[in-house]
């Protein structure tokens, strides 16, 4: 018998019978998405009013959208019933309704307001995608990986050309920050879009995709390793255990190398032009970018090997294997010529390659010296003055916590760090319930989990949760990966 798609009400027994148009509503949906994730990535992650104002717009009209297509599929006979049956909702109103009436009492209804909707949003936002069809989210997801590409590619030109409004200058090295204005921050975000990229390349594809699928990655992390982000490398790393614990390790090591392999050459060649005061070197930096492109869209993998057990394609393939390990290997010893100087060797292994941050440090004793004073309720949302006496003397001011959990403990207290455990438990069981069935599609399910661990990890290390635009990217991707249409589809056996 043959199997329709969800969106139709004929059947195969009546051929003749008009079926009825399918909606434009998720398509609509998604482009929403991906435009306000774009512009919100654009406008330095809604970090500003400005942004925030362009955010509550597209998500408003995500939710109207979203609400007349649930009426439409709950008369349509498939029913929300898994939309329903979530009690996550209550906790995410704990945590408002927590932030508000510490805002009240505190003075700082703005920055309670402000909090209170990035918790709304991100709700609208997973009940928004979980409305579209497999080719919405195959849209979005596809959109979100081209974000990511353009995002690591204007990283890679700030870091070249030393433009202030894509890299950010300190300790001795101009570090990429893309639109978002900070290199952590952009980090973050191109750390979820290149687990996304690599979690959908893991996908049964014909190999024009997979190039193209190993050309936008490469670029998402070039921009990466351009931000030379240690929180961003951790939460990157922290998402890549997710994706091979979903999806397979053998899977993820066979269709990852290359672009890993790409962005390695690609970003390499930004290494004569990061010190301050160096001079732009275009050509090592073009060289290696078109060439770790190059490399990055080199179908290693065998598409059909990413169906049931992969096997390492690589070693089925030696023909191509030999180009690319001696295209690799000329475009490394140019650059490791080119960029010959210890000087820059020695800033990236005294600013980068060390897990000691002093300022960090400090800033994570004055949080704590503020949670001390109010641990129950907290100070207020909005806390921009975190003050330490140093034990060599001086007063140090901080406005943020660099750590989100700490910061929120600071704020809302130890019931406000309860109400957000409570929404992150209920939203990775949430995922958790929806596995795919065996044999089924698990890329974009995947990319979800790996997008919330890697968002767990960044905000651990820095402010990057005051960007909406990163906790907005993984909550589309947990919507997609609920999408109820695609959850029908799954769960309805062959014939």
């Amino acid at each position: 018998m043959v199997q329709l798609s969800p969106h139709t009400a004929a059947t195969a027994d009546s051929p003749g019978r008009p079926q009825p148009v399918a909606s434009i509503r998720p398509q609509l949906i998604a482009a929403l998405a991906a435009v306000g994730l774009s512009g919100a990535a654009y406008q330095q992650g809604g970090f500003y009013a400005a942004g925030q104002r362009y955010l509550l717009v597209v998500i408003t009209g995500v939710a109207v959208l979203a609400a007349f297509e649930a009426v439409r599929i709950a008369k349509a006979g498939n029913g929300l019933r898994w939309l329903a049956n979530w009690p996550a909702g209550s906790a995410p109103a704990a945590l408002i309704s927590w932030t508000m009436l510490q805002a009240g009492l505190h003075g700082s209804i703005g920055s309670g307001f402000r909090l209170g909707l990035l918790v709304l949003a991100v709700l609208v936002l997973i009940a928004g995608c979980t409305v579209l069809d497999g080719p919405s989210v195959d849209w979005l997801t596809s959109a979100l990986l081209l974000l990511g590409a353009v995002a690591g590619l204007l990283a890679w030109f700030g870091v070249l050309n030393h433009r202030a409004s894509l890299a950010t200058p300190g300790q001795g090295l101009w570090r990429a920050s893309a639109t978002l204005g900070y290199p952590n921050a952009a980090a973050a975000l191109l750390a979820i879009l290149a687990l996304t990229g690599l979690a959908l390349r893991c996908r049964e594809q014909a190999a024009a995709a997979l190039r193209l699928n190993g050309l936008l990655l490469t670029a998402t992390l070039i921009g990466l390793a351009a931000t030379l982000s240690r929180g961003g490398l951790l939460a990157f790393t922290a998402g890549a255990i997710a994706l091979a614990a979903t999806l397979g390790w053998r899977r993820l090591l066979t269709v990852g190398a290359v672009p890993l392999l790409g962005a390695l050459v690609g970003a390499g060649g930004l290494l004569p032009s990061m010190p301050i005061g160096a001079r732009s070197h275009y050509l090592p930096a073009l060289s290696a970018l078109l060439l770790g492109l190059l490399i990055g869209a080199v179908p290693l993998a065998d598409p059909a090997s990413c169906a049931g057990r992969p096997r390492l394609a690589v070693l089925t393939r030696a023909r191509r294997l030999p180009v690319v390990l001696a295209a690799s290997g000329l475009a490394v010893a140019g650059l490791s010529w080119l960029a010959a100087g210890q000087h820059t060797f020695a800033r990236l292994g005294a600013a980068r390659f060390s897990l000691h941050s002093a300022d960090r440090g400090a800033a994570w004793n004055a949080v704590w010296h503020q949670i001390g004073k109010h641990p129950v309720t907290g100070s207020g949302p909005g806390l921009r003055q975190l003050s330490w006496q140093s034990p060599a003397g001086g007063l140090r001011v901080f406005t943020y916590a660099h750590d989100e959990y700490l910061q929120l403990f600071a704020e809302l207290g130890v019931i406000g760090v309860g109400c957000l455990l409570a929404c992150g438990y209920l939203l990775v069981g949430r995922l958790i319930r929806q596995r795919p069935q065996p044999g089924s599609d698990r890329s974009v399910w995947a990319a979800a989990i790996a997008a919330v661990v890697a968002v767990a990890v960044s905000v651990l290390f820095d402010f990057t949760g005051h960007f909406p635009a990163i906790p907005l990217t993984a909550a589309a991707l947990a919507g997609c990966a609920g999408s109820v249409h695609r959850l029908s589809n799954s769960n309805t056996p062959q014939q």
